[in-house]
């Protein structure tokens, strides 16, 4: 390597040292646990699919490890508060083609040791619209209002540190 590409190499590397893709933690937290949160709302399952959603957003954002909630540092839960499917369109014929459904969820995080409260969330929200003559799905499109869901509450939490 040439003195030149040595010199400018050590001039760049520091810079990156700290850099990663998952947010940092507080040094106590290295694990949490989600359970499933209570449903509010008349439909069934829709604890399962946000648990199953926020699982793969805190695996995919952050250093967390999720674990069983008895050995876990910290416990996500929460409340599912409102699912609402509502028309956005018609045709012309006075067939709905065009869905919004929309989702709120508050919730908290615990120290399981200590039970001190790391958060207490206003509720989060999330929409998403689907297309009937486009080939999407009500079970699609709640697929997706889950994933944003979970990405909202997930972010809240890595903000925070």
């Amino acid at each position: 390597m040439s003195r030149w590409a040595a010199v400018l190499l050590a001039l760049l590397l520091p810079g990156c040292w700290g850099y990663h893709t998952q947010a940092d933690t507080p040094g106590r937290i290295r694990s949490i646990a989600v359970e499933a949160f209570q449903n509010r709302t008349l439909y069934t399952g829709l604890e399962f699919e946000l648990k199953e959603a926020l699982v793969k957003e805190v695996q995919a954002k952050s250093a967390l490890a999720v674990v069983p909630p008895g050995v876990a540092d910290a416990v996500l839960e929460g409340k599912i508060l409102e699912f609402s499917r509502s028309v956005l369109k018609q045709d012309p014929d006075g067939r709905d083609v065009e869905f919004q459904i929309v989702l709120s969820a508050e919730f908290s995080l615990r120290e399981r040791r200590t039970g001190k409260l790391l958060f207490d969330r206003e509720p989060v929200n999330a929409s998403r619209s689907f297309l009937l003559i486009k080939g999407e799905t009500e079970a699609t499109a709640r697929e997706r209002g889950m994933s944003r869901l979970a990405e909202k509450i997930v972010n809240v939490i890595v903000l925070h540190w």
